[in-house]
């Protein structure tokens, strides 16, 4: 017998208003009604956090692709062509 690996019981697939904005050196947060100001430092420490959890959970999720969001090519502005 299987079990429900999540203990919330609402919905997973809940549409909700979220935004993350920078404000000086402040990164603030908005989950619905919810807002959470993190200072830059604990922001990117959150992010890694999640990063990594995030490919735990796609590893046990069983999805083996690799995506690319941006592919872009580096070059010196400073260089002439030709």
């Amino acid at each position: 017998m299987l079990l429900p690996l999540t203990k919330s019981k609402r919905p997973v697939m809940k549409r909700d208003v979220v935004s993350v904005v920078a404000e000086g050196p402040n990164v603030v947060l908005h989950f619905g009604n919810t807002e959470v100001i993190l200072p830059y430092e604990t922001a990117l420490q959150v992010s890694n956090w999640m990063r990594i959890r995030g490919k735990e959970a796609k590893s046990f999720a069983g999805d083996e692709s690799r995506h690319w969001s941006t592919i872009g090519i580096l070059s010196d502005p400073n260089q002439t062509r030709g």
